[in-house]
């Protein structure tokens, strides 16, 4: 982290070492989160999105930083869950999702766009109120399943919305 910070410090032009500093707070935010330190997690994230954020406003057409950003939202989303503040996190995943969206339609034949899609309709579809339900991410995790791009680490995300949707159509 601080070789991380030094480099970005002194070349705060340099967007690789911006994005390697965002990573790193990133990282640390995952730690924290393992640790139960969801405060100093938070705060992590929020410095890694703060970096995310800037990077993807410079350079609003470079689909790596939006990705990075929507990742961000996504990680202080799941953080401000397990601290209890749902009004918050949906805030958070909202914003990811938005990304996610944009990026998956802006390039269809992107695993990785229509993968982060799904996640993030599944991150919403687990909210009363989130605008999406589990036959949405059913749907999406479908979809990437009939173009070939399901990951065998992913199957079981398809069978658990499967299974959510069927039971939510009960």
């Amino acid at each position: 982290m601080a070789i991380a910070k030094r480099l970005a410090e002194d070349d705060p032009d340099n967007a690789g070492w911006q994005r390697d500093l965002s990573v790193s707070h990133e990282e640390i935010g995952n730690v924290l989160v393992a640790q139960g330190d969801l405060p100093g997690a938070l705060q992590s994230h929020r410095a890694a999105m703060a970096i995310a954020k800037r990077l993807a406003e410079d350079d609003p057409d470079n689909a790596g930083w939006l990705r990075d950003l929507s990742v961000s939202h996504n990680k202080i989303g799941d953080v401000l869950v397990a601290q209890g503040d749902l009004p918050g996190a949906l805030q958070s995943h909202r914003a990811a999702m938005a990304i996610a969206k944009r990026l998956a339609e802006d390039d269809p034949d992107n695993a990785g766009w229509q993968r982060d899609y799904a996640v993030s309709l599944s991150r919403l579809a687990g909210f009363p109120d989130g605008g999406f339900r589990w036959s949405d991410v059913a749907d999406a995790w479908g979809q990437i399943e009939a173009r070939g791009f399901l990951a065998p680490t992913d199957q079981p995300a398809l069978e658990d919305a499967r299974r959510r949707a069927d039971a939510e159509g009960e």
